[in-house]
Parts: structure tokens; sequence; C-alpha cells
């Protein structure tokens, strides 16, 4: 856990669990829901503020935030980014797939995930894996309580242990927290996700909550569930 709330160098007030009161207490790790947020003022600016980007639109910005061909991963998520609620940050993608991201991109549909975690569980398996790593059973997880998410992590070079000298992903972060007209929530795990919060200036007003945990591969299926279901509730709880 962070020494201090990941939001602090945003002037958040914001409350972290540490582990020991994370099993009595089932309040998310990182609460910002009652805080008045800041004005953001995105490093990539590519669309107006309170405008609805289509896909073209997201695409042409796609193409100057990530190489062309790209053998590391930027991000998943399924079909289209603009519907996803949350945006999930972590470190690095750990499974070493070396194909080119573009392959599972579509202007009309959005990101081809079925196909993509096609190719990624036979990879694994010709290595002698599981089909599926510890951090994407707990990415899975969200997905099937129904959280729509973009995953992405602070650096997008696949690594195993960690990404070494790294590339950033910075242009793409920027993007998704500056672009996407339904994200809501932020869930960084792992400590490069924390440092990033913590580094990067106020975060955009839309944002209703931040979630702070240990790295996925490390967290409960509990914390998963609770996270799931506090982004639920709370949108059950805002006027549509």
């Amino acid at each position: 856990m962070l020494d201090l709330p990941v939001a602090a160098a945003q002037g958040l007030r914001v409350t972290v669990l540490s582990d020991r009161r994370r099993d009595r207490d089932p309040r998310p790790l990182v609460d910002c829901s009652d805080v008045e947020q800041p004005q953001f003022h995105a490093p990539l600016p590519t669309m107006m503020e309170g405008s609805k980007p289509t896909m073209s639109q997201f695409s042409e910005a796609l193409m100057k935030a990530i190489p062309r061909p790209c053998r590391g991963r930027p991000f998943v998520c399924e079909g289209s980014p603009e519907q996803c609620l949350v945006v999930v940050i972590g470190e690095n993608p750990a499974t070493e797939l070396n194909v080119d991201w573009w392959e599972y991109w579509d202007e009309s549909r959005g990101f081809l995930f079925d196909e993509w975690t096609a190719v990624y569980q036979q990879l694994r398996k010709r290595s002698g894996k599981a089909a599926v790593s510890p951090t994407r059973l707990r990415l899975n997880r969200l997905r099937d309580h129904g959280v729509k998410c973009l995953e992405t992590n602070v650096f997008f070079n696949e690594k195993l242990g960690g990404p070494g000298r790294g590339t950033p992903n910075k242009d793409m972060l920027d993007l998704a927290l500056s672009s996407l007209p339904a994200l809501q929530f932020l869930i960084a795990h792992g400590r490069a996700a924390h440092k990033y919060l913590q580094e990067k200036g106020p975060l955009p007003s839309t944002i209703l909550k931040v979630f702070c945990t240990k790295h996925f591969r490390l967290e409960s299926y509990e914390t998963i569930r609770l996270i799931a279901q506090e982004i639920l509730a709370t949108q059950q709880r805002r006027p549509q």
C-alpha cells in the first residue's frame, strides 16, 4: 500500500485503507466520491471537452498515441473504448505475445477482445503456462461482474517480471483519461500505477472514484468483488 493517499499530490482528500483494515472494512480502498475534483488540462488534447468522439476520431487519435506496428500492448478492452466506464492501470503486461497490436483493432468494432484472447491463451499454453495469468483472472472477474473496463499499463512493453527499462505508455494513458466519454472510475494496482497517479496532474472532473490496490496478481477476489460492487452501486445511485 501507499504511505500517502494516491491522490495527495493532486490536492484530493482521500482515504486509503491499510491491509490490516481491509478484511474488516468493505469500503473501497480509495474513495473520492465526495471530493470536488479540479479541472483537467490534457497534455494530449484530441477532442473538445464534453464531446463524444466517434470511433473514427478515436482511431485517428490512437494513430498518434500508439506506434504502428506495435509489438507491445498499449491497452485491451471489449469492443469500443468509448463505452468503458473504468480504466484499470497496472505496471506492464507480463505475457509476451510478440504480435502486432493493430491486428486486433477495427475502426468500426473497436478492440477485438475475443480474437486477441484466443491468441493470448494459445501462446500461454504453448509455453507450458496456465491459459490465463493471475492478473488476468482478476481482470476477468471485473468483467464477469458486469464492469466495462479498459485495461492499460504505465509501460506497454510485454515482459515477465516487470518492464525492465520499459516503454512508457504516457500518450495512451493521457488519451484515455482525456477522451473517453463514459470514464468515471480509475483502478490503480501496483506501485508503478500508484506512482503514475501521484506524479500526474489533476484528474478529469468526470472521475468519481479512484481505487488503489496491491498488484492484481496479489489481490484477493473479494477485493475485486467489492470494487465491482461499489462501481455498480454508484452507477445505480446516479441520476440517468
